[in-house]
Parts: structure tokens; C-alpha cells; sequence
């Protein structure tokens, strides 16, 4: 009996001291920040998920990471297809523990940016600088035909 207690301690030991998990992520994508090509749709933008633990050991349920990420899109008005991007995402995991139960509570905030269509910026860019040349050119010409104007009246 006491091999069976003894046992029975250890089990439960071992299982206070389980984790929910790692929540590794990666990315591999990169972006040009530097330039004025996208705009902050939501600073701070924060989705959450909780679990509970009965007696702080057993899990009845787990915080999940799928469903946090999917509270802060939702949160944060992104819509599928857009050009959007999380930046500063921070991961925060908490427990609250009671008496007779645990709720474990998985966190992410992050700054929602939206890029902006370069392309259009660019076209008017260069019709501004095609527009400053015609100027340009315009008024070199008519500095040129007042320059010529006195010389035409002498050979007359």
C-alpha cells in the first residue's frame, strides 16, 4: 500500500510539472521598412486563449496558439487576400491558479502594418519629374529665342 502511495505521489508530481508546450514560430519573409510603404492599421493588437487545469495538474483543456492568432486578426479588423504584416510580436503565457483549478492563458500582441502600393507612388513620382524637366527645357528655350531676338534685329 504505502509502494502504491508512494507511486501514486510521484505520478502526480511528475505531472505538476508537464508543460503546455513551446510555441515556436519562424518567419522567413522580409521587408523594406525604411521607406514610407506602409501605414500602422493596429498598434497594439492583442488575441488570447485559455485552458483550464483541475487542481493545477490535470489539463482539460490547453491554450492553443492557432486560436490566440486568429482572436488578434479578428480583433484587429484584417481581412483575408490584404497585404498586412504582424511587427513587435510579443508571446505572453500566464497561469492564474485558485484553489481547486488553474487557467492557463496564452497571449499574443502585435503591431498590425498594411504596405502600400508602391507602383502608384513611383508613376507619380516620375510624371513629377518628367513634368519639372518639360518646365525646364521650356523655359531654356525661350531664354535661347530671347538671347537670338536682338541678333536677328541687327542683320536687318
Amino acid at each position: 500500500m504505502n509502494k502504491l502511495m508512494a507511486l501514486l505521489a510521484g505520478v502526480i508530481f511528475i505531472a505538476g510539472c508537464a508543460s503546455a508546450g513551446n510555441f515556436p514560430h519562424t518567419s522567413v519573409t522580409q521587408v523594406n521598412l525604411e521607406k514610407n510603404n506602409y501605414s500602422m492599421v493596429a498598434p497594439n493588437a492583442m488575441g488570447a486563449s485559455s485552458g483550464f487545469s483541475l487542481f493545477g495538474i490535470f489539463a482539460l483543456t490547453t491554450p492553443q496558439h492557432t486560436i490566440a492568432m486568429s482572436r488578434l486578426y479578428e480583433g484587429a479588423g484584417i481581412k483575408s487576400g490584404g497585404s498586412y504584416a504582424l511587427a513587435n510580436v510579443i508571446e505572453e503565457t500566464t497561469s492564474s491558479y485558485f484553489i481547486l483549478f488553474s487557467v492557463p492563458t496564452y497571449r499574443v500582441r502585435a503591431d498590425v502594418v498594411k504596405f502600400i502600393d508602391t507602383k502608384e507612388d513611383e508613376l507619380s513620382s516620375v510624371k513629377a519629374e518628367l513634368d519639372n524637366t518639360k518646365k525646364a527645357l521650356v523655359d531654356a528655350k525661350s531664354q535661347i529665342d530671347k538671347a537670338a531676338q536682338p541678333d536677328e534685329k541687327k542683320g536687318q
